[in-house]
Parts: structure tokens; sequence; C-alpha cells
């Protein structure tokens, strides 16, 4: 134990504090880190990384004084882990000639998973990885094969690995699109 005195209106107040409990203290708070100190580790927008800790792939480890998702706290070791698992299922060499990243497939309207969707289908093997940019931080050093993504999107969505998309269809037919399927 060790003893402190502040002074309190003119009174001594006594404190006691455990050196144990102390240094249990400093250590989880070392592994504590701030919604946007998190999002930066991981290194994918803030949606996706809320979606990722709203399905439960990334553990709050609690809030702070205020209630927005901004409060949120996260364990640096399991973000590490969540990390060093999705890149354990990377190729030693990178495989293809073009790649795309995975800002390519979370970001904007144009987002093809969200953050726990793409997350998913690398750890199940539905999407595999290509390679790593080590000069990106986190995820976001994850690249992508798009007939790869391709193929994983149209599992996803239940499409036949044989179906053909309409411009395939017009473009071997010789025909605009819009007579291959006219709405």
């Amino acid at each position: 134990m060790l003893p402190t005195s502040r002074k309190r209106s003119g009174r001594g107040l006594r404190t006691l504090i455990d050196r144990n409990g102390l240094e249990t203290f400093r250590r989880e708070s070392a592994d504590i880190l701030s919604f946007r100190a998190a999002n930066r580790m991981l290194g994918i927008p803030q949606v996706p990384f809320v979606d990722l800790a709203t399905r439960g792939l990334i553990e709050r480890r609690g809030e702070s004084v205020a209630e927005a998702q901004f409060s949120w706290l996260f364990s640096r070791s399991q973000i590490a882990g969540l990390i060093d698992s999705v890149f354990a299922r990377c190729p030693a060499t990178p495989t293809g000639d073009v790649f795309c990243g995975t800002g390519d497939l979370l970001a904007g309207a144009e987002a093809r998973f969200s953050g726990s969707e793409l997350v998913e289908a690398v750890l199940s093997g539905e999407l595999p990885l290509a390679g790593l940019d080590r000069r990106r931080n986190g995820l976001d050093q994850c690249l992508f094969s798009p007939p790869e993504v391709e193929k994983a999107l149209r599992k996803r969505q239940g499409v036949p690995d044989d179906a053909i998309r309409r411009d395939e269809v017009a473009r071997r037919l010789g025909l605009p699109e819009d007579v291959v399927c006219h709405r």
C-alpha cells in the first residue's frame, strides 16, 4: 500500500492505494484504444469499422463518459489479433497482376462489402487475399484479385458460377446491351 495524503478544506484526507491494483490498472489501460485510434489501427473507413464493432467481430471494452460511438473503447491486442488472423491467409508473394484494395471494396456508395462481410469472407476462405501492400496501414494493406472479388460477390448473391452478365451476353451476340435486357 502507498499512503498518500491530500489537504481538503483544512483537514487531512488519507488515501491508500494498492500497488498491485495500480500495476494492474497500468497494464490494462496500456491495452485500451479509443474509437479513433482503433479505427486508424485497422486502417478501414469509419462505417465498416462501426459495422465490425456492432456485429461483434471486434469487441468493445467499454465506453468513456459520453454515450456516442466515438466514446467506445477497444482492446489493442484483440485488434492486432484480428489483423494477424487476416494476414495469416495471405500468400508469401502476390498472385496476379491487377489488384484492388480494401478501400476499393469498402468505401463510398460503390461499397461491395460491409466491413464484417469482408472480414468474414477472408477468414472463411471465400475471398482469398492476393497479397499485401506494406505501405498502407492495418487491413487496408490487403490486396484482392478482381476476378476473385466477383466470384465471392456472386456466391454471396446466390448467382451460379456459370451465369453470364448482361453486358457479356450483349458483347458475345454483337447486340446493344439495352436490346438484350429491355426494361
